[in-house]
């Protein structure tokens, strides 16, 4: 038995932090803006929270159990409590990829240095990925259950090991020859997107800075309904922006109406909040 990491990336360093951010300014903005609330809105909004903290939780965590373990029966994809085992004659084709991928999210997580759940590659079609640095050590194994794509760390010896259980040619595969993984144009690569997306930032750190400064925290009786629209806010903005590279792929004009109305909710909330504290 043979055990293969992932290879290595800050990817659990930078969901870590940012889920600690999140989770922490959440929490604590909602238990501030719900004091003195009734029993009913604080079940509406604590249960939504406990399980953001809890799957967030598994999904970050998950970026240091991944391992792929070579048995004389099978490979074996590990991930947190989940795994996905190969049987070397279900594997009918393994591919070395080389250049950058384009990868769109259709069910799972993914940030820099970070991939898990079902996704779709220009040019290599729906694959479920689970690894961490996919534009330098991408492995794609097809199978008769599915299509897989991962990321060992000794990726020559790992391409040998499974070529020889499997009994499959290593074919190479190079991205940067594919006609449809050249030409599709990423989200980020779109102005109009990035635009939309920057006013979005822009407006709701804005938005959060104004209230910081003037709102009357040392009041008798401030209006904490206002910060409950701060979070409200926060949250529209981070649906958006995993929502939106979704849309894009299919119908970028989708991904700007959503932004637009991203933008028109935090400048709305925005104005209430001014009129209010004034």
């Amino acid at each position: 038995m043979e055990l293969f990491r992932p290879t290595a990336s800050r990817g659990g360093l930078i969901g870590l932090l940012t889920f600690l951010v999140i989770a922490f300014s959440l929490t604590k903005a909602l238990f501030y803006a719900l004091a003195g609330a009734s029993q009913l809105m604080w079940i509406v909004f604590l249960i939504p929270l406990v399980l953001f903290i809890i799957f967030g939780l598994v999904i970050v965590l998950g970026f240091y159990t991944i391992r792929y373990q070579v048995t004389p029966q099978c490979l074996a994809i590990k991930w947190m409590f989940y795994t996905k085992r190969i049987p070397w004659t279900a594997i009918k084709e393994i591919q070395r990829v080389t250049g950058a991928p384009k990868i769109w999210p259709i069910f799972g997580a993914n940030w820099s240095g970070y991939c898990v759940g079902a996704f779709s590659i220009s040019g290599l079609g729906v694959l479920t990925l689970c690894g961490t640095r996919f534009d330098t050590n991408l492995v794609v194994l097809k199978t008769s259950d599915g299509i897989f794509g991962i990321t060992p760390q000794e990726i020559d010896r790992f391409l040998a090991t499974v070529g020889d259980k499997a009994k499959q040619y290593v074919y190479e595969i190079n991205l940067d020859d594919i006609k449809e993984a050249v030409e599709q144009k990423l989200p980020f690569e779109d102005l109009i997107y990035l635009a939309l997306l920057g006013l979005n930032l822009v407006s709701l750190l804005g938005y959060l800075g104004y209230l910081v400064i003037f709102f009357p925290w040392r009041s008798t009786n401030p209006p904490r309904d206002l910060v409950l629209l701060a979070v409200i806010a926060v949250v529209a903005f981070l649906i958006n922006l995993g929502s939106s590279r979704k849309i894009y792929q299919n119908m970028p004009a989708g991904s700007y109406l959503l932004w637009a109305t991203g933008l028109f909710l935090t400048w709305m909330f925005f104005f209430i909040s001014i009129y209010t504290i004034n």
